[in-house]
């Protein structure tokens, strides 16, 4: 069987993520390392189109790495500085709130193994919008736990960004709800720890 890599969620699992019935203000989030494997050149240049119809939408990126000044010089190229922001790295204790304050999370890797970032944010109730790099068919369930695009393909996240950022808060619930339940179920660290523990004690 495939065992996924996982952590602790529990910090992530009690963050109570409030719906409201009026139509709120975008703000997309993102955890990683600012390196070509991540993607998030191809994310600016997909942004700069979704702001043509949502002008005020806001997207945070939590992460360093050798790819910072391009993708800076990238926000200023597409006029984008009132809209991503690069925010640096974090420390561990602080990203549960980093996804609180958040109410969509994309991952746009072109390569990419099994993100613990997905599961955490799936932990968090988010509705998320993931490429089908490395392992992330095996998390995300398309249209039911988030929206899949063909992993280096900009038309494809141009078309999964303008629809999970349309999506109204029913939706958007109903999707974060079931990316939380899907964690549980398949993420959780002692559920894990034993489908591991059977493996070896099999193999001995």
């Amino acid at each position: 069987p495939i065992v996924h890599a996982t952590v602790d969620l529990e910090k992530f699992l009690s963050i109570e993520r409030r719906y409201s019935n009026r139509k709120e203000d975008v703000i997309i989030g993102s955890v990683g390392r600012l390196n070509w494997a991540k993607g998030y050149d191809l994310l600016i240049k997909s942004i700069s189109i979704l702001k043509k119809n949502h002008p005020n939408f806001q997207m945070k990126i939590v992460g360093d790495g050798p790819y910072r000044s391009k993708l800076e010089n990238m926000i200023d190229q597409y006029s984008l500085k009132e809209n991503v922001f690069i925010l640096g790295e974090l420390h561990y204790n602080d990203i549960p709130e980093f996804y609180n304050s958040i109410n969509l999370y994309i991952q746009p890797s072109i390569s990419e193994g099994s993100p613990i970032t997905l599961k955490e944010a799936m932990a968090s109730c988010l509705p998320i919008l993931a490429s089908t790099a490395g392992g992330i068919p095996e998390i995300i369930d398309h249209n039911e736990t988030g929206i899949l695009f063909e992993k280096g393909n900009k038309k494809e996240l141009e078309i999964g960004l303008e629809k999970i950022v349309a999506m109204d808060n029913v939706k958007r619930e109903k999707m974060g709800k079931k990316a939380r339940e899907c964690s549980i179920k398949y993420f959780d660290i002692k559920k894990t720890a034993d489908v591991l523990n059977n493996i070896y004690k099999s193999i001995v």
